[in-house]
């Protein structure tokens, strides 16, 4: 029957408690149904949300969502539906994505095809609404309750979206799809807001945008054409005339106060890293790759700070890192190519606030190679090595060194943590190793989590 989510008119009084009816039996089958499979001890006959099952709620969901569309522009009461049966939604997909069902070519596939571009249409033009880390940042309730509806809508669209990434590139139902629907003029649209939310510094844009880029090429030329390079730099640029304020005004006045990045940095350089790494057009990878170096100059203070902190903020510092070797690499194989004018190329090595960036990286490099554990527990270096370096030493005439006030990365990290697991020192091999031991147990100076950062 290809009219599963068809159906008479409801009043539209009727629709909200009836769309948190769907999210609360949308819950109750999936939790019931994780509990009683790993129940395995349970030989009663419980039951199990099926393949075919989960393919059915899905589509009756997702026909429910496309008719919110009907209710016209603005925000309507049919958007609190939408947005409640978004939840429902993420909810099933995320279910069926972990059981590895097949849910979405169960019925005819054209007919589902529409249903789902139509839904999820309408869940890409609320997603557009900005959404702001902080409430004092809506200047209205009516405001904040967008963000509220549109990081739900954000929710069901990264999981459909997580879901048909599932399967291969080369599906019809996804081929189909992503042709569909990255071709209508209203999603041209909502993605074009959502790239220019980026400079207003929406928390979480990037993530969806990273989603949409993830699906298919058609996304990521769409992403591109909509100008995301100019919103992250845009962004980036007010957050350097920011920074070089607060530094200028601030300068000596607390040694103790420490300049964090912006919370949205991370997910900025996720979604430059999926961009960057995308199989685009020689010219538009060399654009990318300008763009992202031009970047990467903008928060090269910010850069290096994370550099010189590590492992304070250690995924930062990885992203970081991430990028700038994509974006060399992606120089790189653009100044490989035919066709390529090779002086522009020249022009980034003399950028000097790259340049400490890159010393940064290899103090960083060299810090991590040179003290994979803390000094007390390094083995001591053969002596061969020891007089090498004395003669060195003595060479020199203008320069003294005090190796045993070398900092290492290690001092960045707290002697004890009282949430992490203490355990006994690494056999590193080192003679000073069981002092250190006897003498540092009071303080349980080694624990779980910094054999994770020594293998990190």
């Amino acid at each position: 029957n290809n009219s599963f989510y068809e159906g008479d008119m409801i009043e539209a009084e009727c629709g909200f408690p009836l769309s948190n009816s769907v999210l609360t039996l949308t819950e109750y089958l999936v939790e019931s149904t994780l509990e009683n499979m790993s129940n395995v001890h349970d030989n009663s006959h419980s039951y199990i949300l099926s393949e075919e099952d989960a393919g059915r709620i899905s589509a009756l969901i997702v026909g429910a969502i496309s008719s919110c569309s009907e209710s016209g522009a603005g925000m309507s009461p049919a958007h609190d539906r939408c947005a409640i049966l978004s939840y429902a939604l993420a909810r099933i997909l995320t279910f069926s994505k972990l059981q590895s069902y097949c849910i979405v070519l169960q019925h005819n596939p054209s007919t589902i095809l529409e249903i789902y571009t139509q839904a999820a249409t309408l869940l890409f033009d609320l997603a557009s609404w900005p959404v702001f880390s902080s409430q004092d940042r809506y200047t209205n309730l009516h405001e904040a309750k967008r963000g509220t509806i549109s990081i739900a809508a954000r929710s069901g669209l990264s999981s459909l979206f997580g879901y048909l990434n599932s399967f291969d590139r080369s599906d019809s139902f996804v081929q189909s799809f992503a042709s569909k629907f990255f071709s209508s003029a209203p999603v041209i649209i909502a993605v074009s807001q959502l790239v220019h939310l980026i400079s207003i510094e929406d928390s979480d844009v990037a993530y969806i945008l990273q989603q949409i880029a993830l699906l298919h090429h058609d996304g990521i030329q769409l992403i591109a054409k909509s100008g995301v390079t100019r919103s992250l730099l845009s962004f980036a640029n007010t957050y350097t005339q920011e920074e070089a304020r607060y530094l200028s005004s601030h300068l000596g006045a607390n040694g103790n106060a420490s300049l964090n990045p912006p919370t949205t940095l991370c997910g900025h350089l996720s979604l430059l890293i999926v961009l960057l790494a995308s199989n685009l057009s020689i010219p538009d990878r060399l654009a990318l790759s300008f763009d992202s170096y031009q970047l990467l100059s903008a928060y090269s203070r910010a850069g290096e700070r994370l550099l010189q902190s590590y492992p304070s903020d250690i995924d930062l510092t990885k992203k970081f890192i991430e990028t700038m070797c994509f974006t060399y690499s992606s120089i790189k194989k653009s100044s490989g190519s035919s066709g390529i004018d090779n002086s522009s190329l020249g022009t980034l090595s003399w950028d000097s606030t790259i340049s400490g960036l890159e010393r940064s990286i290899l103090c960083l490099t060299y810090q991590l190679s040179a003290y994979p554990f803390p000094n007390p527990l390094l083995p001591p270096l053969p002596m061969g090595l020891v007089q090498v370096e004395k003669i060195h030493s003595s060479q020199m005439r203008n320069i003294s060194v005090n190796i045993a006030s070398e900092k290492t990365w290690w001092d960045s990290i707290p002697i004890f943590n009282p949430n992490d697991l203490p355990l006994p020192n690494p056999s590193t091999g080192s003679a000073d190793a069981a002092i250190y031991q006897r003498s540092s147990l009071s303080q349980t100076a080694w624990s779980e989590g910094k054999y994770k950062l020594a293998n990190s």
